[in-house]
């Protein structure tokens, strides 16, 4: 081969390689960039948020606030559709398609009626163009409220001679001064009393300010038979919350006892068939017994008394049935079976309760 022929062989080779180098850059080159643009689809798929505090406002009172949406998509935009958490919050007005680079104005309205203590309401504004980042308004603030822990007291099964007591708390927000002043009972049977309680840190970082503890104490007297109400009355030094009612409410059962106290079914699922026992302890007769009658919250609870049942010790067993509806929704299911005498009063209670899997 001549070294004509050598150099031309070389300068082939050189060639081929800047050849190659080049092609190398531009794939990279085009990967980058697939690269980028993916990097901007995922970052508009992500969510714009703004918020607005409207801070502590009264029990009902009306929160508007108008968000100002600000364009940096590459396209003009418009929010037509919406997902909203709550019925208490409505779009008043929509300003429309905003211009690239321009503004929107949207109006939110959050209704406080039946809302207490810290909330937290949002809307999610949707383009139909599934590139536009959706947009989430969110307002937040503080409801003033003073309201019991309880909304009623359940004393459960109250026999002659054995004592019972409940406690509950008065909880306020949006009232950094706010106390109870006293508390009242119609019924002089139960005694009542104030305590003080110091709030912890989770109640605290939810703007809740436990007021003081109501307790409630029944000196086991004997009561007439059958249902036991009664209200408690606690006043305190807010106007709006001048006075606050809280129902109290039992069954008086003389001297019998219902042991346990209730029935725990547990876990259960459509189309079960669960039964569980209890026994009520005291001086029963069969004539009694038969003038029992037994009432149940649900239609599918049925209660009925055991043939092992020894009036004789005094004690009757009470058989209780669960029967889940095979269309029966999931979830909790609680209630009590009455026992009631024969001219229709209450004497008992029986609480059962079941979750629904």
């Amino acid at each position: 081969m001549t070294s004509q022929q050598s150099v031309y062989r070389q300068e082939r080779f050189k060639g081929l390689f800047i050849l190659y180098g080049t092609c190398l850059w531009l794939v990279q080159l085009v990967g980058c960039g697939e690269i980028k643009e993916s990097q901007s689809l995922s970052q508009k798929q992500q969510l714009v948020v703004l918020t607005h505090d409207f801070g502590v406002v009264s029990p009902g009172q009306l929160v508007e606030h108008e968000f100002i949406i600000k364009n940096e998509e590459i396209q003009e935009v418009e929010y037509t559709k919406y997902n909203i958490g709550c019925p208490c919050v409505t779009i008043v007005s929509n300003s429309g398609p905003i211009p690239i680079n321009g503004e929107g104005v949207i109006k939110l309205k959050m209704e406080t009626r039946g809302i207490k203590g810290f909330v937290k309401r949002n809307a999610m504004l949707l383009s139909p163009d599934s590139k536009v980042k959706p947009v989430v308004l969110e307002l937040t603030g503080t409801v003033a409220n003073i309201w019991p822990s309880s909304k009623t007291i359940e004393l459960g099964n109250l026999m002659t001679g054995s004592s019972t007591s409940r406690s509950f708390l008065v909880i306020a927000t949006g009232y950094t001064n706010a106390k109870i002043k006293s508390v009242s009972v119609q019924n002089p049977v139960i005694q009542t009393k104030i305590e003080d309680v110091v709030p912890d840190t989770v109640s605290r970082a939810r703007g809740l300010s436990p007021i003081g503890q109501v307790k409630l104490e029944w000196d086991g007297q004997p009561l007439p038979p059958g249902p036991f109400e009664t209200t408690i009355t606690i006043t305190t030094n807010v106007p709006e919350f001048a006075t606050i009612q809280v129902p109290v409410v039992g069954y008086a059962s003389g001297s019998i006892k219902v042991s346990p106290a209730s029935l725990l079914f547990g876990n259960v699922s459509a189309g079960d068939h669960v039964r569980r026992s209890c026994k009520l302890i005291g001086p029963i007769k069969w004539a009694e017994v038969q003038s029992l009658q037994l009432k149940a919250d649900h239609d599918f609870v049925e209660g009925a008394f055991s043939r092992a049942s020894n009036v004789e010790t005094g004690q009757l067993v009470l058989d209780v049935d669960l029967s889940i509806p095979e269309m029966s929704k999931k979830g909790l299911i609680k209630g009590d079976l009455l026992v009631s005498k024969q001219n229709g009063k209450f004497s008992f209670s029986v609480p059962y309760i079941a979750f629904v899997k």
